[in-house]
Parts: C-alpha cells; sequence; structure tokens
C-alpha cells in the first residue's frame, strides 16, 4: 500500500516538473466592422490608385520586434480623393492579408487602390478600410469607378449650394449708418425730412407775404 502511495506522488511530481508544451498559435483571419463602400470613403482622408515600388522593414529585421514595421513606397497614378505629391509612404505593420494588411510581400510591381488616413503625421491603411491589390476582376473596376462617383457627389455642390455660394453676404447684409456715404454734412439727416422742413418754410413765407400785402391793401 505505502509502496503504492510513494508511486503515485512520484508521478504527480514527474508531471508538475516535465516542460509544459504551449499549443502553436493559429493565425486568424481579419475580422472588420463592416462598412460600405460610401462609409469608406467617407473616412479615408486620401484614396489613391498606385504601384507599391519598394517595401522596407524599419529597423533591425533580425530584431525581436513585435509587430514588425513596414515602409511601403507607393507610385500614386491617380488620386481619387484629395491630392498631393506623385509617391506616397505608407506605415504598414503586417505583410500578410490575415493581418489586415492591404500588403504582401510580393506586393511590388502590383498596384493597389489605397484608402489613406494620417496617424501621427504617418499615412496607413489596411483591408478594413477597404485597401488592396487590384486584379483583373470584375469587382475592382467597378469598385474604382464607384469610389470616383462618390466622391464626386461629395465634392460637387447641390443646387441650393451654389445658389448660396454665389450670394455674398455684402449683398444680403443692411449697411448700417455708418456704412453710408458722406453727403457733404455728415450729419445722417434724412433728405425726406429736409425737403419737408424746406417746403414748410416756403409755405410759411409765402403766407407771411400774403398777410403783408393785404395790410398794405387796407391802408390805401
Amino acid at each position: 500500500m505505502a509502496a503504492r502511495v510513494l508511486l503515485s506522488l512520484f508521478l504527480v511530481a514527474a508531471l508538475v516538473a516535465a516542460p509544459q508544451v504551449l499549443p502553436t498559435p493559429t493565425a486568424h483571419a481579419c475580422s472588420c466592422n463592416s462598412l460600405t463602400l460610401v462609409e469608406q470613403v467617407e473616412r479615408a482622408e486620401f484614396i489613391v490608385l498606385g504601384v507599391v515600388t519598394r517595401i522596407e522593414q524599419v529597423g533591425d529585421p533580425d530584431a525581436p520586434v513585435f509587430p514588425p514595421e513596414y515602409d511601403i513606397d507607393v507610385a500614386v497614378d491617380a488620386y481619387l480623393k484629395g491630392s498631393g505629391p506623385d509617391s506616397v509612404v505608407v506605415q504598414n505593420f503586417s505583410l500578410d492579408s490575415d493581418g489586415c494588411s492591404a500588403f504582401e510581400r510580393d506586393s511590388v510591381g502590383q498596384e493597389h487602390l489605397l484608402f489613406l488616413s494620417r496617424f501621427e503625421d504617418r499615412l496607413r491603411t489596411g483591408t478594413c478600410e477597404g485597401s488592396g491589390r487590384v486584379t483583373d476582376h470584375p469587382s475592382w473596376s467597378e469598385s474604382i469607378e464607384e469610389v470616383r462617383r462618390i466622391v464626386s457627389r461629395q465634392v460637387e455642390p447641390t443646387a441650393t449650394e451654389q445658389a448660396t455660394s454665389i450670394t455674398t453676404p455684402a449683398a444680403t447684409e443692411t449697411p448700417v449708418a455708418t456704412d453710408l456715404p458722406e453727403t457733404g454734412s455728415g450729419d445722417g439727416t434724412d433728405g425726406t425730412l429736409v425737403a419737408v422742413s424746406a417746403i414748410a418754410a416756403a409755405v410759411l413765407g409765402l403766407g407771411a407775404l400774403g398777410v403783408a400785402g393785404w395790410r398794405g391793401l387796407r391802408r390805401v
């Protein structure tokens, strides 16, 4: 009996002391919030069509840094939204589409549609933003044309906005007294009031002359 107890204790101790074998982590598919193309266009500061010309890992490639950082050089063919230089550098932290990266290790020389936004003065993007490699699949050409239409609707003002933009504040505001041009006296007296006063004075003068004439006739 004592031997069995000792054997059980020995087995438990051996299991505790044995190195633990951890399961190998598996790659997880990229998970994104569901966004429409209109929402993706609205969120992006710049949308470009361009070809990747260089991928360079920042820092020492042998250093155990996670996640690794990459600079992606892109020669811009066209700005679908915004404007900028002929080439841009995109900051990226993966070259695996499973990590929501719009770029892969063989992206050099490939055309990409990129929805770009600035983070701490660096341009970033990802598949969740709508970015990716442009292929010959018809869906890509359709998406690019739809992006152009969405951007044009956002940029072009409506008829109401055009009317508002044409009308200037100076044409609609009523000028105050200080905005009126000086008339010589500079006292701001209303012209109609002056004319009425002049007419009244003339009538009184004629009345006085009439009274004086009538008195003269009586004396004669």
